[in-house]
């Protein structure tokens, strides 16, 4: 698999989805690292990253690299989903 940051560093994009994919992942592992809610600031950062991802899909993107976009978009949607039960 070519690296990931080699496929992103293309059209000028990079600095957008590299950036949302360190706030994501970051975002996730507080979620698991966290005995309680995330602050609602970091809420609202998975929420704009989420987002993000949905628009990274629709670029033109090697299929190995729209499938980690895919996964990790769906992972940020099972943390806001359950954050938002426990509310």
């Amino acid at each position: 698999m070519k690296s990931l940051y080699a496929c992103l560093c293309t059209g000028g994009r990079e600095s957008r989805f590299l950036s949302t994919d360190t706030f994501t992942a970051g975002c996730i592992d507080s979620y698991l690292s966290s005995k309680t809610k995330l602050p609602p600031q970091k809420v609202a950062i998975l929420r704009e990253c989420s987002d993000d991802l949905k628009t990274a899909l629709s670029a033109n993107l090697p299929s190995d690299v729209r499938v980690y976009f895919s996964q990790l978009q769906a992972i940020a949607e099972l943390v806001i989903s359950d954050h938002a039960s426990r509310d």
